[in-house]
Formats: structure tokens, sequence, C-alpha cells
């Protein structure tokens, strides 16, 4: 069994149903409104923070960016895999806003605080 001791998650700032990729996600919910979205994702964000500290697990928070508008941003696990020898992989995604979550400031950021 794999456990975390310390992990990144993405704040959501442009949280909705994405339009590029609402065809082939049966998760998203297509009847909540783009405003409801956004504060319920913030809410049960925050409060999943704070349960996984309470726990004992470290958490690293980055908020994401207001521009460009990338609705999907808090799943940083598509895009980038982090593994036990420190290697940082990023991987291609087919919607072009989900390409733009990759960001050179997380990679840095991941890169000075562990061994990578």
């Amino acid at each position: 069994m794999q456990t975390a001791q310390h992990i990144l998650m993405i704040r959501p700032t442009n949280f909705m149903v994405n339009p590029q990729t609402v065809s082939s996600n049966h998760f998203q919910n297509t009847y909540l409104s783009i405003q409801n979205s956004q504060e319920k994702a913030q809410q049960e964000f925050d409060y999943y923070v704070n349960i996984l500290k309470k726990t004992g697990v470290q958490v690293t928070v980055i908020e994401d960016q207001k521009t460009p508008i990338t609705p999907d941003a808090l799943f940083p696990n598509n895009w980038l895999m982090m593994l036990p020898t420190g290697q940082m992989v990023t991987c291609p995604m087919q919607a072009p806003n989900r390409r733009q979550e990759r960001r050179q400031d997380i990679l840095d950021f991941i890169s000075r605080q562990f061994f990578c």
C-alpha cells in the first residue's frame, strides 16, 4: 500500500464544467451554475485541506491562477507524476485548456522544496 505523507493541492479559482472535456467526462455536473460550482469547490477544498492537516498529512497548497482559465486545475495528478526516485514527469493533456495547467512555477517550487 502506498501512502503519502505530504501532498500538493491546487486551490481552485475557475472551477466549473469544462466545455472542452464535458463530453468525455461523465463526472462533470452540467446542472450547477458557474458561481455555485466555484463557491462549493473552494468550500470543499478548504474543508478537505483542514481534515488532512488534522490527521498529520503535510499539505502544500498552491493557488490556481485567474488566467488562463483552467477549470480542472485542482487535479494536478493528471499532468504531474512524482516518482520515488525524485523524478518529476509531466504528462500531456488532450484538451487545450487542460494543457495550461502545467505550470513551470509549480515545478520550480517543488524542485526548491524537495529532492527532485
